[in-house]
């Protein structure tokens, strides 16, 4: 009778096993999606400098951008700050939800005569939005972003 050997066996089929995961390992891996910031994200950075500009334009302003969720009625409230070119504000509001990038909203600024602007939330999912809010009064541009959580 031949005396048969079990451990090279067991190696072998530990280091199959060890293959087999890495490669599921890499097949899980390639079917993710990564969603980016934005789709031209590298034409974005190269004209940043006039962004940081429009930051800096709003952080200057005396009285800063808000933007509060209510819960109770469902809705974001943004109230834009008294500027010194008047309220005749024009832009966009760029509701950006970082997890999933389906779900980014876009919507033009039409404010009120207190200069608020109300964004119902129940076409919204729950959970954490990033808004992004591009203005311009007359030939003065401002940029503000704010996060909130939507319940």
């Amino acid at each position: 009778m031949k005396n048969y050997q079990t451990w090279p066996v067991a190696i072998a089929l530990i280091y199959g096993i060890f293959v087999l995961m890495l490669i599921g390992l890499v097949i899980i891996a390639s079917q993710q999606t990564v969603d980016l910031v934005s789709q031209d994200y590298y034409r974005q950075e190269l004209a940043y400098q006039k962004q940081i500009d429009r930051i800096k334009r709003s952080r200057s302003l005396p009285d800063q951008l808000s933007c509060i969720y209510d819960q109770k009625n469902a809705c974001i409230v943004i109230r834009f700050p008294e500027t010194p070119s008047g309220r005749n504000i024009r832009g966009e509001i760029h509701l950006f939800r970082p997890s999933d990038a389906a779900r980014d909203k876009y919507e033009q600024i039409r404010t009120d005569n207190r200069n608020c602007q109300i964004l119902p939330t129940r076409n919204l999912s729950p959970g954490f939005w990033r808004i992004k809010i591009n203005w311009t009064t007359e030939q003065q541009e401002y940029f503000d972003e704010t996060e909130v959580y939507i319940k």
